[in-house]
């Protein structure tokens, strides 16, 4: 604390820091130094030319925090722990630098990265580029800056809104990499183009209590909890051939039925069921987040009938049954009776190399009815396909 008030009476001896400060109805806290003992202050304000950096060390804030000028870096100090900045108040970058290396800031207001006047465009940045980068906001995040706001790695707990305006110059204002984002109340995100641009943002809350203005920034956006009945699911296709294999449909697209936006695959998972034998088989897709909706699509495993291609006399009381080979068949089964029931009919397997049989010791002047059915054999079993169309044959 001695360190601290030495530090202030060094700052109360600049007279043209009080004259801004005045305006503004705070109490400044101005260095060129590094700050590596817990203090409490009324406000903090850097200004142009100013670098401070807080290791080590807790600075709380009661009031308002603006980062008018300069820089202000929480970082490591050299008792290992973290710089940690609590802001009472609102913060507000309106022409300076706050560089989260390897530390916390903890807002209980709103953060503003805008000019003075919370509306007009500043040029303010906010960095975040280490996995111990933390930002916790207790409102709304508001950026409307010419600067881009360099968020590429660590976390942002945000109770409030999250707006970023376009900038002016037409330049970026929100550039992340590999940023979370954990939205821990319903609000609305606006993103405004061009102005965006995302490696991985992460958005870890459900979907459907928030209201989104993004399209071409989605493309790489990663959402987390996303509710899935919330969504429309299309597939490539929904009717697929046997092969005696388990089939998976691919997934054409997965998007919010709000607007249209993109869900990563990233954000579900998908499993499928009863999708070997042919028939009706599901595809269940699941949240990646636990206890979020499901949404179950169903699709066709279809065993296409042999085709039996001519039956003909072959020799006498002999006919000749041919039938077109099937690519995935193991086998086939031929069906010839004097009934067109097949009531007491017989009937022989054919191996799958094959696909014509000579029936012989016919009777004769009879007419005969033929089919045939491909099979498949799945876990030890027969899978067959429908019955061929039925053809005839008089022997003589």
């Amino acid at each position: 604390m001695k360190d601290h008030k030495r530090l202030l009476s060094r700052l109360f001896g600049l007279v043209a820091v009080f004259v801004f400060c005045g305006m503004l109805g705070t109490s400044p806290l101005l260095a060129k130094e590094t700050i590596n003992a817990d203090s409490s202050i009324g406000s903090l304000i850097t200004t142009k030319d100013t670098e401070m950096s807080i290791q080590g060390a807790t600075v709380t804030v009661s009031g308002n925090a603006i980062v008018s000028g300069g820089d202000l870096y929480l970082e490591d100090g050299t008792n290992g722990v973290a710089g940690k900045l609590v802001v009472n108040g609102d913060l507000y970058l309106t022409d300076g630098n706050l560089r989260i290396k390897n530390g916390s800031v903890i807002v209980k207001g709103n953060l503003y990265v805008t000019g003075e006047n919370k509306e007009s465009e500043g040029s303010g940045k906010l960095w975040m580029d280490q996995e111990g980068s933390y930002l916790s906001v207790a409102k709304g995040m508001y950026f409307n800056t010419s600067k881009p706001a360099y968020l590429f790695r660590g976390k942002i707990d945000l109770g409030g809104d999250l707006q970023v305006k376009k900038p002016s110059n037409g330049g970026e204002t929100f550039v992340a990499k590999s940023l979370q984002v954990e939205l821990l109340n319903p609000a609305t995100v606006t993103f405004e183009m061009p102005g965006c641009r995302f490696n991985e943002l992460i958005l870890d809350q459900e979907y459907k209590q928030y209201s989104f203005n993004v399209k071409e920034c989605w493309k790489v956006l990663t959402m987390k909890k996303v509710n899935l009945q919330d969504c429309d699911i299309t597939l490539e296709k929904t009717k697929f051939a046997f092969t005696g294999k388990a089939i998976v449909p691919e997934v054409k697209s997965v998007t919010l039925k709000q607007d249209g936006i993109a869900v990563p695959a990233s954000a579900y998972t998908v499993t499928a069921t009863n999708n070997v034998r042919p028939g009706k088989a599901t595809l269940k897709f699941a949240a990646v987040a636990p206890g979020y909706n499901e949404q179950t699509l169903t699709f066709t495993i279809v065993y296409d009938r042999a085709v039996l291609t001519s039956v003909r006399k072959f020799t006498k009381n002999s006919i000749r049954v041919t039938w077109k080979k099937s690519e995935v068949a193991d086998g086939y089964e031929v069906n010839w009776g004097l009934k067109k029931t097949f009531k007491g009919a017989k009937k022989k397997n054919v191996k799958k190399d094959n696909y014509s049989l000579v029936v012989k010791r016919l009777k004769k002047n009879k007419k005969y009815f033929v089919r045939v059915r491909a099979y498949k054999k799945v876990s030890g079993k027969k899978v067959y396909t429908k019955w061929s169309k039925i053809k005839s044959v008089r022997v003589v």
